[in-house]
């Protein structure tokens, strides 16, 4: 998995691709606590290129929540691939979650397709975990 950090002096974006499990969960925590502050107002993770997420991922973006929360800052999941939001959705964390949008994982090499399903609790998905073969 990789991920990275953007922000400007109000939104703070996180941007993870790739697999997502215990391998780099902790380093994307460590940093996050590091770089976030009260100084911003929002914090929105894009997970549209998230091929597979394991609890330890799942216990990531929950933990992630949880500081903004106690910072009094907006929270959301901007975009977020099927194979993620599957995974949300059978925890029943979708609920919690502030998820804009979804889209169609395709492959990691090529642009995802953005839905405009606005009832995200009816999308249909026919592969719930894809691991990345690279």
């Amino acid at each position: 998995m990789t991920f990275k950090f953007n922000h400007t002096s109000t939104a703070f974006q996180i941007t993870l691709e790739g697999s997502f499990d215990l391998s780099e969960s902790q380093n994307l925590k460590i940093g996050f606590e590091q770089l976030i502050s009260n100084d911003f107002d929002e914090v929105s993770i894009d997970m549209s290129r998230v091929s597979y997420i394991d609890s330890s991922g799942v216990a990531s973006i929950l933990f992630i929540k949880k500081v903004s929360d106690r910072l009094n800052i907006r929270f959301d999941i901007s975009s977020i691939s099927s194979p993620a939001f599957r995974v949300l959705q059978l925890s029943k964390l979708d609920i919690l979650l502030n998820i804009k949008s979804s889209v169609t994982y395709t492959d990691p090499n090529s642009e995802p397709i953005q839905s405009n399903n606005q009832e995200l609790h009816n999308l249909e998905i026919t592969n719930i975990f894809i691991k990345n073969q690279n």
